[in-house]
């Protein structure tokens, strides 16, 4: 069975595989991307944007029909700089100090068009 694209990103925790040849998807990149865009999320510089059979570790959380199933997903892959946290901000700890630049991937799932996780995937550079 050959493969669509064989240079697809890698994340821990993230199992992606190249979809067949014969695998249609039901939507298209711009949606895929649209959908990031209306939602805030994802990379703030895309470097790729691949269709994929992706396996998430947080899936079930999002979709209990999900499972770890692989399900044909839109895979955004790209960089986001942290950014100084505002006086008096509440939440979690900011672990990398401002100006950070991270590798992250955003999840878009083909068939429902609904995100399926956005994932921090290492530093780029400090």
């Amino acid at each position: 069975m050959s493969s669509v694209k064989a240079n697809l990103p890698t994340c821990g925790g993230l199992s992606i595989a190249a979809l067949s040849r014969w695998q249609r998807l039901s939507h298209d990149e711009a949606e895929a991307r649209g959908v990031v865009a209306r939602n805030f999320v994802g990379p703030s510089g895309v470097t790729g944007v691949h269709p994929a059979l992706v396996v998430s570790p947080v899936a079930a959380k999002i979709s209990p029909d999900w499972g770890s199933t692989p399900r044909p997903m839109w895979v955004i892959e790209g960089t986001e700089t942290v950014s100084r946290r505002p006086p008096g901000a509440r939440g979690p700890i900011q672990v990398y100090p401002a100006g950070t630049v991270l590798r992250v991937i955003t999840l878009v799932d083909d068939a429902t068009m609904r995100l399926g996780g956005h994932f921090g995937c290492g530093v780029v550079s400090r």
